[in-house]
């Protein structure tokens, strides 16, 4: 099981709070105070935290803003670590720290581990880490939606709803392949027919990207013909046919260089490299002749490259900038025909696979129904126990199954929580007729009824003894008990019977400081436990036998030590 625990809570110039900082522990955490101490305010700024919505009257007199900040420690397999991961947030610390600043100039903000965040997030954290049973928040239950979830948590069906879920996203994925492909015959036509042009006019001039790449070259050969004739004849000449030309002069300067080498030796150097420049020179005369009687003037061949390079021009403006990005284009749009003129069968395929898994879903989300409506009759019986025992005797409770008229993400269900609180009256929605009081109580029933594989949640109760007392607030203070054993539980209350079941007892009272009445919130020790039920008990009278009567419930709990029985003063307790 994966637990969350508020270990921690800081509140500043909130309400009538000046500062308190106040630390939890697992288990039931118990809270008792004197009427408009500030129980309610500290529950109030719980879920802030938990991302309830803030107003300027929250904040202290004569504060600029307050500010709320909690401390919480889910285990490491929490869904919430999920949804921080996702939004970007450090989460590599064990604890989530959530933070809430009211401004009295209406900038509010929300943080998660020091990072600002919207207050959607805080409040989709929130939903997660916590749960308030009061008359101003029931979470869970004044949500319809949210009430299916409950009967499923109930039943114990989660292997078959995981089924359920797999196909269900089949049965989606197939029909959104189906939407996308879902265009008229006449769309493909045209398409078919649109394309099939376009392959046409690129494979009427069967490119090559190698031999097209060389036209431009080929051109400019072509159209200078002329000229490149005209410069490479006079070259040659110059070399070797004009009178003076390179070749002759280089002779006579090779015969005067063999003059000198014969009175100089070390002139021999020279000479062979005179003689290499001679017949490199004489090279290059026989290549500008060549050359010049190579060039082909041929207007003809001209025209016909123009004419092609034209004519690619025209595709490139189409299709793509060059003879490659051309041929990919063509590659794609051949395929993308062939994928149309197979669209058809692949549709055939695509429509008989979405009957087939909508007919496994319509057959898994019948068996969901089933086992729901069976497991909703023992449902039913189980929550009016717990009720009964909780001084709600004349109790109806029922589910209305509304259902869908095809599959959803859940089945085919839509499911309701009703209720009938006065004998006679049919059960009606819950949300419209349950009070702050009797919704608690009803969460607390489910949350007794239900298993605790999934219990996650840290669960705040308040005014969930509102209308009880005697027996029926021992059987209340039991309940809690018994649940705060699978998760962490707080509860606002003013019964002796309840307090005396509570793990942690605070006390939240008020003093003056400084001219101004403020909250205090303190965590009792045994003395102070005794002191606080007694005065449940008594009211304004604590005597040595109201202090025994708590000392004997406490006792009966296993939380204090025994003490003689004749030691019962003020001084001695």
């Amino acid at each position: 099981m994966v637990t969350v625990m508020l270990k921690f809570i800081s509140i500043r110039n909130f309400a009538i709070i000046d500062k308190l900082e106040i630390e939890f522990g697992p288990g039931f955490n118990l809270i008792t105070g004197e009427t408009g101490s500030g129980k309610s305010i500290l529950v109030d700024a719980v879920g802030l935290i938990a991302g309830s919505r803030a107003q300027q009257e929250m904040i202290r007199q004569g504060c600029g803003s307050a500010i709320i900040e909690g401390i919480f420690s889910p285990g490491k397999q929490h869904p919430c670590w999920k949804i921080l991961e996702n939004a970007g947030i450090d989460s590599a610390d064990p604890e989530i720290i959530v933070r809430r600043e009211i401004s009295q100039e209406g900038n509010n903000r929300a943080y998660i581990n020091s990072q600002l965040v919207p207050l959607s997030l805080v409040l989709r954290l929130g939903g997660l880490l916590i749960d308030i049973h009061g008359q101003h928040a029931q979470q869970d239950l004044l949500t319809p939606s949210s009430h299916l979830g409950f009967l499923d948590h109930y039943a114990e069906i989660g292997f078959l709803l995981n089924k359920y879920s797999e196909k269900y996203h089949t049965l989606k994925e197939l029909e959104k392949k189906l939407v996308l492909q879902d265009d008229t015959e006449r769309n493909r036509l045209q398409r078919m027919d649109f394309l099939s042009f376009q392959i046409r006019e690129i494979e009427q001039l069967e490119l090559d990207p190698v031999a097209d790449g060389l036209l431009e070259e080929e051109k400019s050969l072509l159209a200078n013909a002329e000229s490149r004739r005209t410069q490479s004849s006079a070259a040659y000449n110059l070399m070797y046919e004009d009178d003076p030309s390179v070749l002759p002069l280089m002779d006579q300067a090779i015969r005067k260089i063999e003059q000198l080498k014969e009175m100089d030796p070390s002139l021999e150097d020279l000479h062979s490299r005179m003689l290499n420049l001679r017949y490199q020179s004489e090279e290059i005369s026989y290549f500008l002749r060549d050359y010049t009687d190579d060039i082909e003037v041929n207007p003809q061949r001209l025209e016909i490259i123009e004419d092609r390079l034209n004519e690619i021009g025209k595709l490139k403006r189409k299709y793509g900038s060059g003879i490659g990005e051309i041929l990919r284009y063509h590659e794609k749009i051949s395929a993308e025909v062939r994928e149309i003129e197979e669209s058809e069968n692949r549709d055939r395929k695509l429509q008989q696979d979405r009957e087939a898994s909508f007919n496994e879903c319509l057959q898994l989300a019948k068996q969901l129904t089933e086992v729901r409506k069976k497991a909703s009759v023992r449902m039913i019986h189980d929550i009016e126990e717990e009720l009964s025992e909780l001084a709600m005797k004349n109790v109806q409770f029922a589910v209305e199954f509304l259902p869908l008229p095809e599959p959803g993400p859940t089945g085919m269900d839509q499911a309701e929580f009703l209720i009938s609180t006065n004998k006679g009256e049919d059960p009606r929605p819950l949300v419209k007729i349950a009070s702050g009081g009797e919704l608690s109580r009803i969460m607390l029933a489910l949350r007794t009824v239900l298993k605790s594989e999934n219990m996650q949640k840290s669960l705040v109760f308040d005014e969930v003894d509102a209308g009880i007392g005697g027996k029926t607030a021992s059987v209340l203070g039991e309940k809690l008990a018994s649940l705060a054993e699978k998760q962490q539980v707080f509860c606002v209350t003013h019964l002796p019977q309840v307090a005396a079941c509570g793990q942690r007892h605070y006390h939240v009272g008020k003093d003056v400081y400084q001219n101004r009445t403020r909250a205090t919130i303190k965590l009792l020790d045994q003395k102070g436990r005794i002191e606080e039920i007694s005065r449940l008990m008594g009211g304004d009278t604590v005597s040595d036998t109201t202090r025994k009567q708590a000392w004997e419930m406490l006792y009966k709990r296993n939380n204090l030590v025994d003490l003689p029985e004749n030691k019962w003063t003020e001084t001695t307790v």
